[in-house]
């Protein structure tokens, strides 16, 4: 029981940021949980049902196995829902990644059946990667490296140091780019601020200071019309795909004139 503890807890110990950030890795100790919990059952039908013990604890015991039982019952039915019943939301949100496959297996069959390499705001490159079967970069205007939320001195652009990172990995012949680019809130709060999407939509790096801009982005995200400067080439629920060929073009000057960073400029791997 010790060992089975020590391997849980000492992974915990050991990756601290990993575990504040990623409830999954509790179950490091769930062999030693199940044991405890199977334990304290055994012990809880011995005094229930053996011969000798006062009322009291039976009575306690039996209350303890009930405690212990409701709970993984309750899971074991949201479980089987979850898996069953396409409509069940489980009530505390823990279950996102179960939709997450559907909704990239879904997007992924809208995108045209040709080559092309992904640009995202999305964060979630490897399951996009998988379902789309294709290059999925991070190409955002988040800094990198970064530490608490907060760019560290010598940070980057994510978009940049990605363009840069194909164009020295490709040389002259890039291929196709697209940006996949996705509303994790309502559409107007992403083209309020991020200046990623006023180049796709309108060509530019500034702000939108005037009502037509505006009114012209809302028939897009409406599939009511709308104009883009860069070719919508597939749009589906909460996510349009636009055609970035020209966006290495459109980088700033003193982006596309950088080096790749270095180790000593970037320390070690994080």
């Amino acid at each position: 029981m010790v060992l089975l503890f020590a391997c849980g807890v000492s992974w915990w110990c050991l990756m601290l940021q990993h575990t504040a950030v990623h409830e999954h890795v509790m179950r490091h100790a769930l062999f030693f949980y199940a044991l405890v919990v199977g334990l304290c059952l055994t012990a809880a039908v011995d005094v229930v049902f053996g011969g000798g013990s006062p009322a009291a604890s039976r009575t306690g015991a039996a209350i303890l196995a009930a405690a212990l039982i409701w709970p993984h019952a309750r899971g074991l039915y949201a479980n089987l829902r979850l898996h069953g019943d396409p409509s069940f939301r489980e009530p505390h949100y823990w279950t996102e990644g179960w939709r997450e496959p559907t909704y990239f297996r879904q997007l992924a069959q809208r995108l045209p059946h040709e080559d092309a390499i992904i640009l995202t705001n999305h964060n979630r490159l490897p399951l996009l990667r998988y379902w789309i079967r294709r290059p999925v970069y991070s190409a955002t205007l988040l800094r990198y490296p970064f530490r608490r939320g907060r760019p560290l001195p010598g940070s980057r652009y994510q978009i940049e140091l990605t363009v840069n990172h194909l164009r020295d990995l490709y040389a002259g012949e890039l291929p196709r780019l697209w940006y996949l680019y996705f509303f994790r809130s309502s559409p107007d709060s992403h083209y309020n601020r991020d200046a990623v999407l006023w180049q796709l939509v309108d060509g530019t790096w500034n702000r939108p200071t005037v009502r037509d801009r505006f009114d012209n982005f809302r028939q897009l995200v409406q599939a009511r019309g709308g104009s883009t400067s860069y070719p919508v080439v597939a749009r589906g629920d909460g996510w349009l795909c636009f055609d970035a060929s020209r966006l290495v073009d459109a980088l700033p000057e003193e982006w596309t004139t950088k080096l790749p960073p270095t180790r000593a400029e970037f320390g070690p791997p994080r």
